[in-house]
């Protein structure tokens, strides 16, 4: 089985290259400088290139105050770079996994969220992350 991993150099992903390591897999970490989610061309030769069997993305503008500085980046790496992933993963018969956050939510809730709860992100980094799971979802 053929694995990349984006955003490999981050405290998930370097844990998923960790324990992935260990399997009787062949692994692909990537890096920002290695593979940028923005760009579709890219994300779509090198996943042609590798031709992975899952593709594990990790990667994220996740820095929350610099989201609400730069709103074109944050949508960009957390809307648009999902949606190029999973483009080019349905295009070369790949399982993306993508990651999301709780910041989706609006933190009111006294109760632990599931995937059935109503999303209300109260900022920039979490209206970019819905959107990412919206463009995921929307491709599929």
């Amino acid at each position: 089985m053929q694995i990349v991993i984006i955003g490999a150099n981050g405290q998930l992903g370097s844990d998923l290259c960790r324990v992935l390591a260990g399997q009787n897999v062949s692994l692909f970490p990537f890096l920002h400088r290695d593979l940028d989610v923005t760009n579709s061309t890219q994300v779509g030769q090198v996943l042609g290139s590798i031709q992975p069997d899952v593709v594990i993305s990790t990667a994220a503008y996740h820095k929350v105050e610099e989201c609400e500085k730069q709103p074109a980046l944050s949508f960009a790496v957390n809307a648009i770079g999902p949606r190029n992933l999973a483009l080019a993963c349905q295009r070369h018969n790949a399982v993306l996994v993508h990651f999301s956050t709780d910041y989706v939510f609006d933190g009111a809730r006294q109760q632990p969220y599931t995937e059935r709860n109503l999303p209300h992100p109260l900022n920039v980094y979490g209206v970019s992350k819905l959107a990412g799971e919206n463009m995921v979802a929307l491709t599929w």
